[in-house]
């Protein structure tokens, strides 16, 4: 329920749905996606965005999968009373991610062309060792690219996509 969540701060809005991050009585960060209260305005959005969140959290009821994002629960409110005077209604709790995969890419960037530049400051003639920070970085998109494709392998097979 609401009261077993603390909203801490606004992570992001799409089209229907609004993403919190919230500190559970647990003490744990999680990531608590509800409907957008500007929805209820028009039945037919509402009735979509309603739709729209219940099959995701179907969809991520079935899934178990170290590159998939987990659902752990969601509100004990039904789709019907999604709002309600104190800002409640329906939710899914699910992980939250410290970091996008761009913001990741552009600090592993980062990291590599400071220590390019801080070799080349101490040693100009160190090119063998400069070399090792960017294989480095490949190694991880490889790393990277390898979860994406493991994922996406999952819900092939599971036929949530073709």
């Amino acid at each position: 329920s609401w009261s077993e969540v603390h909203k801490l701060s606004l992570l992001g809005n799409g089209c229907f749905s609004n993403v919190h991050l919230v500190i559970t009585q647990s003490g744990q960060p999680m990531a608590l996606k509800c409907l957008d209260p500007t929805r209820i305005n028009n039945r037919d959005e509402f009735v979509l965005a309603a739709s729209d969140l219940a099959i995701e959290a179907r969809v991520l009821s079935e899934l178990d999968h170290e590159n998939i994002i987990r659902l752990h629960g969601v509100s004990a409110t039904c789709l019907s009373q999604s709002f309600n005077d104190d800002g409640g209604g329906y939710f899914l709790l699910l992980d939250v991610l410290e970091e996008t995969l761009r913001d990741r890419l552009q600090r592993w960037q980062k990291d590599t062309t400071s220590y390019s530049n801080r070799k080349r400051l101490s040693n100009p003639f160190a090119k063998s060792k400069i070399k090792l920070k960017p294989a480095k970085m490949l190694g991880r998109i490889e790393t990277v690219i390898k979860g994406v494709v493991d994922g996406m392998r999952y819900l092939h097979n599971r036929n949530i996509i073709l």
